[in-house]
């Protein structure tokens, strides 16, 4: 039939390297949010910070766009690539996400951790676990 068409719904591709660097970013948020044990119904003060950023991260995680794009590290290329393109202004924020995960939790950077405690007053929620960050520098 001449006349017939056979036609689908478009699909957008949201597995871009931009994607990728943002959902992670989003994920480590999320991850290590929980993890610190302050997301759990704050009231005030920076545990309320964590629990809101956590929820937030969370919520951006569930969307549509986000369901194909893995949250696994980006590579080096794809964060390079991120960096050189054109968009790279409005992915800073990831782009820095990314970084302090790299210098922290990544490769364990113990000068960075020792600065962070000094001068940025690194909270702990216990303290065992400020004695433990203090004991390994």
């Amino acid at each position: 039939m001449p006349h017939l068409f056979v036609t689908s719904p478009t699909r957008r591709a949201f597995d871009t390297p931009e994607n990728r660097v943002l959902a992670f970013a989003l994920f480590a948020i999320a991850e290590f949010g929980r993890r610190t044990g302050w997301h759990r119904g704050a009231t005030s003060g920076p545990a309320r910070e964590v629990h809101d950023r956590v929820a937030e991260a969370t919520r951006w995680l569930q969307a549509r766009q986000f369901i194909d794009v893995p949250y696994s590290r980006p590579t080096p290329t794809i964060v390079s690539r991120v960096r050189a393109g054109r968009a790279r202004l409005r992915y800073q924020t990831a782009l820095e996400v990314v970084a302090v995960y790299q210098r922290y939790i990544a490769r364990l950077d113990r000068a960075a951790i020792k600065d962070a405690v000094e001068r940025r007053a690194l909270l702990a929620s216990r303290n065992s676990v400020s004695a433990r960050i203090a004991l390994r520098l």
